[in-house]
């Protein structure tokens, strides 16, 4: 996209050759920020998501199962982490086994 604009930028028709401009420089700070500031913030989710905490308070919050003694408001809005190792097999999604397995091939190629 990026060339398309900056190649349109070189257009004889002023209000296309500003429209150009304009979208070219966008599409190339938006891709500034999604490598940098955006990256960075998935990062830390995951650093957050893996340490079992509330994606809001930043609070240590239990897996479902280990929530039943917890009102239903607990239930709902502050569970749902990872079992704790040792307390119980935790629900493992094929798309993470997939990329268990075969993820250090894909990154290599």
């Amino acid at each position: 996209d990026l060339l398309a604009f900056l190649i349109g930028a070189i257009t004889v028709f002023p209000s296309v050759q500003g429209f150009c401009i304009y979208t070219g420089v966008a599409v190339l700070f938006d891709y500034i920020y999604q490598i940098t500031f955006f990256a960075a913030c998935l990062a830390l989710d995951g650093r957050r998501e893996e340490a079992n905490r509330h994606a809001i308070t930043f609070r240590k919050v239990k897996a479902k199962e280990n929530s039943a003694e917890k009102g239903t408001a607990y239930r709902l809005f502050c569970s749902g982490g990872n079992v704790e190792r040792g307390e119980s097999r935790a629900y493992e999604h094929p798309t993470k086994r997939y990329f268990t397995k075969f993820g250090r091939v894909l990154a290599k190629a």
